[in-house]
């Protein structure tokens, strides 16, 4: 059974992206996305009998993940009360049992971070830079890019 989850005309109305998702697993999926593009054609006649457009939007099918991602996230939250509860019962965490659980970010390796002194603007005049009015009372214009 597939299902669609939303659709996105593009501005000029040429294309129209189709969300969809399937019940079943990886099979009925490919079996799914082979079906749709297979029968896109007659899908798009069918669209532009009903549509009172000048011209019907090319179809382009998109299986949606977005309801695969939710249902994870369910999980990691589930699996996170479950620790809470265990962790506010007993007292003490459980160690490294649920591997979908990540690395706290303190625990993940430091990002490139400017040390003092370091400016991403380094090289340039600093003088270009400054909102001080130059001497004769103006503030300098911005130079063309």
């Amino acid at each position: 059974m597939i299902t669609v989850t939303g659709v996105k005309l593009s501005t000029d109305l040429s294309f129209a992206d189709v969300r969809y998702t399937v019940l079943g697993g990886t099979a009925d999926r490919n079996k799914a996305e082979h079906m749709l593009q297979s029968a896109r054609g007659f899908i798009q006649r069918q669209l532009g009998r009903v549509l009172s457009m000048r011209r019907t939007p090319a179809l382009r099918f998109h299986y949606d993940e977005s309801l695969e991602e939710a249902q994870r996230i369910d999980r990691l939250i589930a699996g996170a009360l479950e620790r809470d509860r265990q962790i506010h019962s007993s007292g003490t965490a459980p160690v490294g049992e649920d591997p979908d659980l990540h690395t706290p970010r303190d625990a993940e390796e430091p990002e490139d971070e400017l040390e003092p002194g370091d400016d991403e603007f380094a090289g340039e005049d600093d003088a270009s830079l400054s909102d001080e009015p130059e001497e004769g009372g103006r503030a300098p214009s911005p130079e063309p890019r």
